[in-house]
């Protein structure tokens, strides 16, 4: 995939691919979900999508970017919970009828 070429038609006020990534890490996101959106968005003009002008172009980058930085970081809370919950249940297991009792009575389960 040559970006070059691709982004020839949008390079409005010198913009440039190195440009686009260092816009897309000032609005925070993690290089990760940039390499993603470069890949998708560039993929999609590559097959023949177009944009108004620059800026939609790089609004569209953003959103994905976003969208799938949002979609690992569900990922990565779901695991973390189900890993919490079974470190919770582990414990609850050991105790004793009468040790779950007190917990509950003290508000702590």
């Amino acid at each position: 995939m040559d970006f070059e070429k691709l982004i020839y038609p949008y390079r409005e006020k010198g913009r440039t691919i190195g440009l686009q990534i260092k816009w897309l890490t000032g609005k925070a996101m993690p290089h990760d979900a940039i390499d993603y959106a470069m890949s998708k968005v560039y993929k999609e003009i590559e097959l023949g999508r177009t944009f108004e002008d620059g800026t939609a172009l790089d609004h569209e980058l953003l959103a994905v970017a976003k969208e799938y930085h949002l979609k690992e970081l569900h990922e990565q809370m779901v695991t973390r919970l189900v890993s919490i919950e079974q470190n919770l249940d582990v414990v609850w297991n050991t105790l004793g009828k009468a040790r779950k009792i007190w917990e509950v009575i003290r508000g702590r389960a």
